[in-house]
């Protein structure tokens, strides 16, 4: 029994051996498949996903640590930009040198002018200065100083040096000198002829050196101008007087802004004119010329007109004749 028994089993299971062969082959097949699958697909096994990752970045790193020197064509190109604009104005210093260069000559620039002013009640005033020497051997010349004085006045310049090289010029505001430094005196004392401005000037012969220069004036009392008086629609006005040596004769009139005014005194060759606002504006005619113009007044106001004897002149009777003419204004 057993034996047959076995014998039928032996049977069957050939018997489905035979029907189910290409079954089995199939899953012979997918088992096999799947081992085969397995060892494709491992992504651990694809070292060209890690090698190519790994070469380049080595790759990169080569031309990165190559161009080191050159980063600062890269980073500083850009930083630089903004600087760059700025230190190529930095040329702009360099045209400041012939600036610094034209400063050399300075010193023999054209002297500077100090107006010389008289403390509250005094009648003289002491200053210093300086002359420095640019050149070798010749005159050279100082700060200008300006004083105004009145014709009739006596003035009194001195200068004095360590060496005494230090000489005096004076001329007056109509080119008239009184004294030239070619007489090789420093001091100089007279009556001055007209009332203007007179230019002191220091002519130094000697090396670099400083200098002391006073001048004084004498006190002059002078009266209260007469007043001018235009007859009602007249430009015109004449008076006379008589002037003697040392003295002066003082008018006033009132003008308006943008007027012309002219003067003009006789015997001319004897008398020397000048003319003042209030504002401080000046005018002087030429010495022996007894006529002054002024084209436009600069202001509507009372102007003083004084008269004085050139030095030479004795005792004068003189008549003075103002004319003011044009519209004007009286603001």
């Amino acid at each position: 029994m057993k034996k047959a028994t076995w014998h039928l089993v032996t049977l069957v299971l050939a018997l489905l051996a035979a029907g189910c062969m290409h079954k089995a082959e199939v899953r012979v097949e997918t088992s096999t498949l799947v081992p085969a699958l397995s060892p494709a697909t491992p992504t651990m096994t694809v070292a060209p996903t890690r090698t190519p990752s790994v070469t380049p970045t080595a790759t990169q790193v080569a031309p990165t640590s190559t161009p080191v020197p050159e980063p600062t064509q890269t980073a500083v190109p850009t930083s630089t930009l903004g600087p760059q604009p700025t230190q190529t104005v930095t040329p702009r210093p360099e045209p400041q040198l012939p600036t610094a260069t034209q400063q050399v000559p300075l010193p023999t620039a054209e002297p500077s002018i100090v107006r010389i002013r008289f403390a509250p009640g005094a009648t003289s005033a002491t200053l210093t200065g300086r002359i420095v020497r640019t050149v070798e051997g010749g005159v050279e010349f100082g700060t200008e100083y300006l004083i105004r004085a009145f014709a009739g006045q006596t003035v009194s310049v001195a200068i004095t040096s360590p060496n005494n090289d230090v000489l005096l010029t004076i001329v007056g505001a109509d080119g008239v000198p009184l004294k030239r430094y070619v007489d090789g005196t420093a001091v100089w004392s007279g009556q001055l002829y007209a009332t203007q401005d007179y230019i002191i000037t220091p002519a130094s012969v000697g090396k670099t050196t400083d200098y002391t220069l006073t001048a004084s004036v004498s006190a002059l009392s002078l009266s209260e101008p007469v007043r001018i008086l235009f007859e009602p629609g007249a430009t015109a006005a004449t008076v006379t007087g008589d002037l003697a040596p040392g003295l002066v004769a003082r008018y006033v009139m009132r003008a308006l802004r943008g007027q012309k005014l002219e003067v003009q005194a006789l015997p001319a060759s004897w008398v020397s004119l000048a003319a003042e606002g209030q504002d401080g504006s000046f005018w002087s005619g030429s010495p022996n010329g007894g006529w002054l113009a002024i084209d436009s007044l600069p202001a509507t106001q009372d102007y003083v007109i004084t008269l004085a004897l050139v030095p030479t002149a004795e005792l004068a009777h003189y008549t003075l004749e103002v004319t003011a003419t044009g519209a004007g204004s009286s603001d």
